[in-house]
């Protein structure tokens, strides 16, 4: 639900003071969660909207981040949202926590989204209930189109008991989502592509538009009326910050569709195929392979009409290490390896992408 003028402007005023330095870590002590954050609520099947002090329903545990936290949201209302007041740039966040007992229907969101229009520069994960099942989904939005993907294969058994690490890391075409440090999605904006690949090992969104540079960190609760909503994210346990439009990055290789690591892997027929590994935007691409069999490995590409089309082929010499440098650009790319005999174990796999 977008916010009314009067609220923006006055997000924008506080915003202003933020970005210059105004507000520091000690008024975030003695202002509570009000320093950093604003907050909207919707009623009345959405019919009535209120701008609100965060503090409202969010509590700040006394400088205790091992406490949970107690954000609420009573089952009389439809829809709380809250955003910081600063706006990030490529940002990374960091959420340490447990996620909250829901009724069916009912769900919560968080990570980023650009300030000026509903579904533009959303990175967010989504917890849900729907038909007596939790599921967890990585969802991605630009120029008012969303995507979302279940990635319900990486929630964690004992999350509602349990803190863990669920984090995003916006860049400049990729957005990726973290549980407890391993990659379970990512978002690629731009490409002109809208695709997903679902996991294991993680599950992929193609989107044709870009993603916005510019976010603010949103968190939001969903009671739609049904029963109240305790969500125990502690603020002290949000970590953000701006961060590396095109950081470099290491994918290790998975079996398709598996959490299985191709170093390691035997191949006792046939061919293996690794899981997809996002390319887009590196100009520095090297793919570095290795198996105690020889044999021949096919690079492959994802083109925009949605198809794996070869891209080049290489042949392998049983235990030397390939370090193959990637010049054309692409979106997607994975390997095909097919052994001269059988069985024949794969030693190493993966991709290194050098930074902006």
């Amino acid at each position: 639900m977008p916010f009314g003028v009067e609220a923006l402007k006055e997000i924008v005023k506080k915003d202003m003071k933020v970005n210059e330095g105004y507000l520091g870590v000690i008024d975030y002590l003695r202002g509570g969660v009000d320093t950093y954050f604003t907050a909207v609520r919707w009623s009345g099947g959405y019919a009535k909207f209120e701008a609100i002090p965060p503090s409202e329903h969010w509590s700040l545990p006394e400088l205790n981040p091992g406490a949970d936290g107690e954000l609420k949201c009573s089952a009389i209302y439809d829809e709380l949202l809250i955003r910081s007041l600063r706006i990030y740039k490529y940002p990374y966040a960091l959420f340490n926590t447990k996620l909250p007992e829901l009724q069916n229907g009912q769900k919560v969101e968080f990570g980023f989204e650009n300030l000026s229009k509903r579904y533009t520069g959303t990175s967010q994960f989504q917890f849900r209930r729907v038909n007596d099942v939790d599921q967890l989904r990585a969802y991605i939005a630009s120029q008012n189109e969303s995507t979302n993907v279940d990635i319900s294969f990486a929630l964690p058994t004992d999350a509602k008991t349990a803190k863990h690490v669920y984090a995003i890391r916006m860049g400049k075409n990729l957005v990726e989502f973290f549980v407890d440090g391993k990659v379970v999605a990512v978002g690629i904006g731009g490409c002109g592509i809208n695709a997903i690949i679902e996991g294991p090992p993680y599950s992929i969104m193609c989107k044709k538009a870009p993603l916005s540079p510019f976010v603010v960190l949103q968190i939001e609760v969903y009671p739609y009326r049904i029963s109240d909503i305790l969500f125990p994210l502690n603020p002290l346990n949000i970590v953000v910050t701006d961060g590396d439009p095109l950081p470099p990055r290491v994918y290790r290789l998975y079996v398709a569709g598996t959490d299985n690591v191709l170093a390691g892997y035997s191949v006792s027929s046939g061919s293996v195929t690794t899981h997809p590994v996002p390319v887009f935007g590196h100009r520095d691409k090297t793919i570095y392979f290795m198996s105690d069999k020889d044999g021949q490995l096919s690079i492959e590409i994802y083109t925009s009409s949605g198809n794996w089309r070869e891209y080049d082929s290489i042949t392998v010499t049983a235990n030397k290490l390939i370090p193959y440098k990637m010049t054309g650009d692409a979106v997607l790319v994975r390997l095909v390896f097919t052994p001269s005999t059988y069985p024949a174990t794969v030693l190493e796999g993966e991709v290194v992408l050098g930074g902006g």
